[in-house]
């Protein structure tokens, strides 16, 4: 029995790649992961760029900042 594209159980294998969506993904999260701990050490030192939690910064409200800023015709926006 093949699984549906569309089925809950395989909705975690598809790819920002694999689709085009009409609005962007909502990253519901507070934590993200790091290939090892000194990847991590680095992200938290500001070594390398990276999300590192939520409340510091999130892809969603990123999206959100730079959308409102063209809307206003800024450089940035800042949203706490």
């Amino acid at each position: 029995m093949a699984i549906e594209p569309t089925s809950p159980r395989r909705s975690h294998a598809f790819s920002k790649a694999s689709f085009i969506a009409i609005a962007p993904s909502i990253v519901a999260t507070s934590a993200f992961a790091y290939d090892d701990f000194d990847a991590g050490m680095q992200r938290f030192s500001g070594e390398q760029p990276g999300f590192l939690y939520s409340r510091f910064a999130n892809p969603t409200v990123l999206t959100f900042e730079a959308k409102m800023a063209a809307l206003e015709g800024g450089e940035a926006a800042g949203f706490a």
